[in-house]
């Protein structure tokens, strides 16, 4: 997400967001353009007192996360200027900080170019253009979606490349995949398995250790195939009650892991030149 407003050279309030803009990660946005709004018996376009209905519930769902540089700066305004609490905002540049990402400056055009290798023009003409103007110019749309389109492609590309610790934890690890293992305030990945299941079971053999903690914590079966630090010792107890096993001593065999300490081992893919 991203806002306009009309800047203000002198001394007073500042003004109200002129547009608000909303992408999504298959390049589709959406530009409200809340300072110049027709209503329905309006001739002229008036800016809005009050955001649509439909507007106002989707910025406050908590089931969405609105992405953006600078964003919480955008957040206040609009509580401000408008009867809306957003619900969920991350600001890209201090994700990418939270991911162990490197950043080259701070702006929305230095993080594209750090992350995505792509030149975002940003041109004073446009950017401090009258945004509450109707109709406003195609460069206007343009420049104003392809910044929230450039946020959400500079979040994605974060968490899709930091290192797979700091990723955000498999809400539901599927069968089959490749896991990455780690331990509690270890930023390595100690040993590479493959998830096998549960089934029905509740508990883990005669441990009685459960899958699913009253909690909810998770934890799931994995079959190591590869271990990455000698010495690392499993997380829980063998299947059989015993303790203390190290991952090399594990090896091939299945152990119970913490699903909040798995990460999706990164799909390696063969193209012509490297085969």
């Amino acid at each position: 997400m991203d806002i306009e407003w009309e800047a203000n050279f002198g001394v007073g309030i500042a003004n109200p967001p002129a547009c608000i803009q909303i992408a999504t990660l298959d390049g589709t946005s959406f530009l409200f353009h809340v300072g110049a709004w027709f209503s329905k018996r309006g001739k002229r376009p008036l800016p809005l007192k009050f955001l649509p209905k439909s507007l106002k519930n989707l910025l406050e769902d908590p089931n969405y996360h609105f992405v953006g540089v600078g964003i919480k700066g955008d957040k206040t305004r609009l509580e401000k200027s408008f009867d809306v609490v957003v619900a969920n905002v991350i600001d890209v540049g201090l994700f990418a900080v939270s991911k162990k990402m490197k950043r080259v400056g701070g702006s929305l055009a230095e993080i594209t170019g750090t992350f995505l290798g792509r030149q975002l023009k940003k041109d004073n003409s446009i950017r401090l253009s009258r945004w509450n103007q109707w109709p406003l110019s195609e460069s206007q749309i343009k420049y104003a979606c392809l910044d929230a389109y450039a946020g959400v492609l500079c979040y994605q590309h974060i968490e899709k490349n930091c290192d797979p610790i700091w990723q955000t934890p498999p809400s539901d690890v599927e069968i089959g995949r490749k896991v990455l293992l780690y331990l509690k305030g270890s930023p390595l990945a100690v040993a590479l398995g493959i998830v096998k299941g549960h089934g029905n079971d509740k508990t883990w053999g005669k441990t009685l250790i459960r899958f699913t903690t009253p909690s909810g914590l998770r934890r799931e079966i994995i079959k190591i195939v590869d271990v990455k630090v000698v010495g690392a010792v499993c997380m829980h107890p063998a299947k059989d009650g015993t303790s203390g096993q190290t991952l090399f001593d594990v090896k091939n065999d299945e152990i119970l892991w913490d699903v909040a300490l798995l990460r999706y081992a990164p799909e390696v893919t063969l193209n012509e030149d490297s085969r």
